[in-house]
């Protein structure tokens, strides 16, 4: 598996970021696929370069789909400035404990 793994990543990766479009996302879904994968060790063992490399490129792409169908992609929430909340100072009487 780890020889798959260093021989794979990048196609696998390349594949899943065309569809999400984000590089986190695209981290957790390459891990996701990995460890669909390797359940499939022996099955993967026999197939041909050709046909290894296909079902890899199949399983990155199915994966990717399916977190994006699942909107697992709409954690990522893009901040703006507006978006931060500012907090005053405290100034100098006695906090308050519940």
């Amino acid at each position: 598996m780890a020889e798959l793994y260093l021989n794979y990543r990048r196609l696998m990766y390349k594949e899943i970021l065309r569809i999400v479009h984000n590089q986190w996302e695209a981290e957790d879904v390459f891990q996701t696929a990995i460890e669909k994968l390797i359940g499939k060790v022996k099955e993967l063992r026999q197939k041909d370069r050709d046909h290894l490399v296909s079902y890899l490129i199949v399983t990155s792409r199915h994966v990717a789909l399916n977190a994006l169908r699942n909107g697992k992609n709409s954690r990522a929430i893009p901040m703006t400035t507006s978006a931060i909340i500012r907090i005053p100072p405290m100034t100098g009487g006695r906090s308050r404990r519940a």
